[in-house]
């Protein structure tokens, strides 16, 4: 396990860290995550030396489980963990990569490659409308938040046929109007 070793180091350099003057914008970002999530900033600073072995494990999921691994997040309370989600057998398949209890193991519907596609689907089939909108995928639940001014008439598109989009594509109502485009840019924003 290549975790375990990366995971120990980080483990050690705080007593490191106590030796050396730390950089005032570290301090401000540590404070500020401290508020933030109501933890001391020593306790932001172990979080903060995490963030190695997750984008290390995040790379190695992506590699290794590219037909079940479906992301990771961080979730900051009520416990701090990271939520490491799998179309199948996800305790298995996670412990396989790590025995780190930082990770927990969650189910999902979707892996990253096939939501990908299907939000790669959503942006091709909104292009086509002509309809301004942002789009983003929802891990969880394995959806496509499609953004419009004006869901109705998005729904109506899509009811006659006009527009298709997957089952997997949820219309949400922006939270006001879209901010105009500048002198040049393309009718319809690019979805991400």
């Amino acid at each position: 396990m290549r975790l375990l070793p990366l995971v120990a180091l980080a483990l050690a350099v705080p007593a490191a860290a106590e030796d050396r003057p730390a950089s005032p914008g570290r301090n401000r970002s540590l404070q500020h995550y401290a508020e933030t999530f109501g933890v001391t900033v020593e306790e932001a600073e172990r979080r903060q030396q995490h963030r190695w072995a997750i984008v290390e494990l995040d790379r190695r999921l992506e590699a290794a489980e590219p037909g079940t691994y479906a992301g990771l997040a961080k979730e900051h309370s009520p416990a701090y963990r990271v939520v490491v989600r799998f179309t199948a057998d996800a305790e298995a398949t996670l412990r396989r990569h790590t025995s780190d209890p930082l990770f927990v193991a969650a189910a999902a519907p979707l892996s990253l490659v096939a939501l990908d596609r299907e939000h790669e689907e959503a942006i091709r089939a909104m292009r086509a409308t002509g309809i301004r909108y942002a789009s983003q995928p929802d891990v969880p639940t394995g959806t496509i938040r499609v953004i419009v001014e004006d869901p109705a008439a998005l729904e109506t598109l899509r009811a006659s046929g006009a527009v298709l989009l997957s089952p997997r594509v949820v219309v949400v109502q922006a939270a006001g109007p879209f901010p105009p485009l500048p002198p040049g840019a393309p009718a319809v924003d690019e979805g991400r």
